[in-house]
């Protein structure tokens, strides 16, 4: 039978430096994103320029 975790015993197994590296890599995606809209390469698909 599995061995239920508590919330705290979870957490362990996931690195604090992975947790850093997700959240540094995320925002860096949305930096890009948001520079690619302001300059007009990208449109979004509800957006009333086309």
């Amino acid at each position: 039978m599995a061995k239920v975790l508590t919330t705290t015993e979870a957490r362990q197994g996931t690195r604090p430096k992975a947790m850093l590296w997700v959240l540094v890599f995320s925002l860096i995606l949305a930096i890009i994103a948001g520079f690619l809209l302001a300059v007009g390469w990208v449109s979004l698909p509800w957006s009333p320029t086309g």
